[in-house]
C-alpha cells in the first residue's frame, strides 16, 4: 500500500510496521532477559566453570548461613527483573498512546 502511495519505506516500516511488531519484540526481549537470569547453563557455557548466576549464588549464600545478604542479593534480583517488566509495560504504554 506504501508503494503505490509513493511513501519511503523507512517511513512505511517506522509507521506501520515498527508498531506493530514492538510489543512482540519486547515481550520476547522480557521473557529471554528473565530467563537469561536463571539459567545456569548458558552462564556456563560463556563465561566458564568458575562464574555462578546470581540465583545460584543466593543460594549458596544463604547456604553458607548469610541469610540477610542472601536476602539482599535476592531483592536485588527481584528488582531488576521488575524493572525491566515495568519499562516494557511503559514502552507498550506509550506505543499504544502513540498508534
Amino acid at each position: 500500500m506504501g508503494a503505490s502511495l509513493k511513501v519511503p519505506v523507512w517511513t512505511t516500516f517506522r509507521r506501520v510496521t515498527l508498531p506493530i511488531c514492538l510489543p512482540a519484540i519486547l515481550e520476547i526481549w522480557i521473557f529471554l532477559f528473565v530467563s537469561a537470569m536463571t539459567t545456569v547453563g548458558a552462564v556456563i557455557f560463556l563465561d566458564g566453570p568458575d562464574t555462578k548466576p546470581a540465583s545460584v549464588a543466593v543460594v549458596h549464600v544463604d547456604e553458607a548461613g548469610q541469610a540477610s545478604a542472601a536476602a539482599a542479593m535476592a531483592c536485588v534480583l527481584l528488582a531488576a527483573t521488575t524493572a525491566a517488566k515495568l519499562a516494557r509495560l511503559a514502552v507498550d504504554a506509550l506505543a499504544g498512546r502513540a498508534t
